[in-house]
């Protein structure tokens, strides 16, 4: 059988580079890092890249895409999305 791996999923909005908006989920506990937090990911993260899923409202090429693999060059903001808005 297959090792199972843990998943804690974190809501977030992220900003890129050439103004694009990506909302969707990271993992804080992946398969090489494990982050309290998801400012861990970003700053103490190994990879040179985030992974964001279930991404909402994403196309390229006119295809609706769910996982988007992020470099972190190109990363201008991050929030955590709880839900909660005013």
């Amino acid at each position: 059988m297959g090792t199972e791996r843990k998943v804690e999923s974190r809501n977030v909005i992220v900003k890129i580079s050439d103004g694009s908006i990506i909302a969707g989920q990271v993992n804080l506990k992946g398969a090489d890092e494990h982050a309290d937090r998801i400012s861990d990911l970003l700053v103490k993260g190994q990879g040179g890249f985030l992974v964001v899923y279930n991404a909402s409202d994403m196309k390229v090429s006119g295809e609706e895409v769910s996982v988007v693999i992020l470099n972190k060059a190109h990363i201008l903001w991050v929030i955590p999305d709880d839900g909660r808005r005013s």
